[in-house]
């Protein structure tokens, strides 16, 4: 608070509120340190200290902090290059490391611990503070950009720091380790800085590594696609189901794509209506959903287990008619359609897994993962709360827990 009052103060608040200069993006937290007495520090080098007095009309607090962006930059350490495997696995991290739930339960929140050299350090809800990074950080995201970083864990106290060093930024992956930036204390023999000069921020903060016996390391790449996150617009057209023309003959053997999944699900024999052998009548067929099995076809719907009208608001409404029909009918991944029970399907009916999911515990990881790879092949979108279910019911997947990838 007396920082933001100082700002408010200042020249150069007024001044970041005409021009978003570079210069003046990390200035929010340039500190009061650079008001100053009536006279200005020499002109040297490794002796320069904040200026800490209390009249501020003898300093361009503009020009401090660029000169100190200018010394500070000649001291950054190499810049760190992820791989391609890397920025995958540190990107995974990061959307279940993205905070999710309320600002009251940081308990709640995935990675709530830190281990740092034996240290516990804990998430926060709110930055209380940024630092100065000695290397770009290699993720630019919410939490770092370019040099500077915002505060996101404190660490309990120990004999060196008190309250215990703050961790500063996203967690990211590098050389087969978990990487954080951690709090060190700052010497101004580290910078030569033309006067006037002044950092302003409250820390500055070095890479550390995170402990290997941390939950993190746990963390593996997906199997699964990312899919691109679009919420749904107002201007779709409205569905229409015949336009989804479904349950065609494509093989004119007089079974259309309904019996073809009976006929293809069953586990032991099927019987027909009649001779002709076009509609299946009886046979044995488990019910991913509940977890239970049917003997009657006639208990069974043939499920789109990605729904034609959630594809349909998902991008499908500017398909072709034929593309339609391809997907209303798609028999070449088996999971494309599904024989259900008919009570559970129409409960169902076009709901995204963040409104429905199976009563089968037991199969929300497969559903999951068949709804993505569905969705990813025939490029239809996800909004945010359907992406989140099905992370949370891929959470459900047992351990080494291998999956088919049917790409078609």
């Amino acid at each position: 608070m007396f920082i933001l009052q100082c700002l408010k103060k200042s020249k150069m608040f007024s001044l970041l509120n005409k021009t978003q200069s570079k210069s003046l993006i990390l200035s929010l937290f340039i500190a009061c340190s650079l008001e100053t007495t009536s006279t200005v520090p020499e002109t040297t080098t490794s002796s320069i200290e904040p200026i800490t007095n209390t009249t501020t009309s003898e300093v361009n607090e503009d020009l401090a902090l660029q000169n100190f962006q200018l010394a500070w930059e000649e001291t950054l350490n190499e810049p760190i290059i992820l791989s391609d495997f890397e920025k995958e696995l540190t990107a995974y991290l990061f959307e279940l490391w993205t905070w999710k739930g309320d600002k009251w339960t940081p308990e709640k929140e995935n990675f709530y611990e830190l281990k740092i050299n034996g240290l516990s350090c804990y998430r926060i809800w709110n930055a209380m503070g940024s630092a100065w990074l000695d290397e770009v950080h290699p993720i630019q995201d919410n939490y770092s950009k370019g040099y500077w970083a915002v505060e996101r864990y404190t660490c309990e106290e120990d004999s060196i720091y008190g309250m215990g060093p703050s961790l500063f930024g996203a967690p990211f992956y590098y050389q087969d380790t978990w990487w954080i930036y951690q709090k060190f204390e700052f010497n101004w023999n580290m910078v030569d800085c033309k006067n006037p000069c002044g950092y302003g921020n409250n820390a500055f903060a070095t890479r550390v590594a995170i402990d290997l016996d941390d939950e993190i390391y746990s963390v593996v790449t997906p199997k699964y696609p990312k899919l691109i996150i679009k919420e749904i617009s107002d201007e779709i057209p409205e569905y229409d189901r015949n336009d989804w023309n479904h349950w065609v003959d494509y093989d004119n053997d007089c079974q259309n794509a309904r019996h073809e999944v009976l006929q293809t699900e069953t586990i032991q024999e099927v019987t027909f209506t009649d001779d002709t052998e076009c509609f299946v009548d009886t046979g044995k067929w488990y019910g991913l959903y509940t977890g239970e099995y049917y003997y009657y076809s006639s208990d069974l719907d043939i499920d789109h287990l990605v729904p034609l009208k959630n594809a349909h608001i998902s991008g499908g409404w500017n398909w072709s008619n034929q593309k339609k029909e391809d997907f209303a009918n798609y028999l070449v991944d088996e999971s494309h359609l599904v024989a259900v029970q008919s009570g559970i399907n129409s409960s169902k009916g076009s709901k995204s897994p963040d409104e429905w999911k199976p009563n089968n515990i037991d199969y929300w990881c497969e559903y999951a993962y068949d709804w993505i790879r569905i969705k990813n092949n025939w490029e239809l979108t996800a909004t945010q709360a359907e992406w989140d279910a099905l992370l949370s019911m891929i959470e459900t997947c047992p351990e080494n827990f291998t999956y088919k990838d049917a790409n078609n």
